[in-house]
């Protein structure tokens, strides 16, 4: 089977999604696109401007971090008639649990 053909469900696809996110987030200038995942792990999904207000980060910054994570395959944007909504993909929410894991332990990021 290649590449092309292997299910987006498995365990090579998370790793390789995290992978990527994480080599894009060490090249990134903010913590925004783990911000982001954070208020999702957390919500599930939201409108861009609760997340935006919550994140804290300036524009590009926030735009940059957005970007990363679509790119990524762990968030996905769908638009409507009031605005845009913001939700994880399965890979991004086994990567959000691992965060909330993680966060529940008393550390911090």
């Amino acid at each position: 089977m290649d590449k092309t053909q292997q299910p987006q469900d498995d365990f090579g696809a998370f790793l390789s999604s995290m992978n990527r996110a994480m080599k894009q987030e060490r090249t990134s200038k903010s913590q925004t696109s783990i911000r982001i995942v954070r208020y999702l792990a957390h919500n599930n999904d939201a409108r861009i401007e609760n997340i935006m207000m919550s994140v804290r980060s300036s524009f590009s910054d926030f735009s940059e971090g957005l970007n990363e994570l679509s790119e990524a395959g762990l968030v996905k944007v769908d638009d409507d008639e009031a605005g845009s909504i913001i939700e994880l993909t399965d890979e991004g929410q086994r990567w959000a649990q691992t965060m909330i894991d993680y966060d529940d332990d008393g550390e911090e990021l």
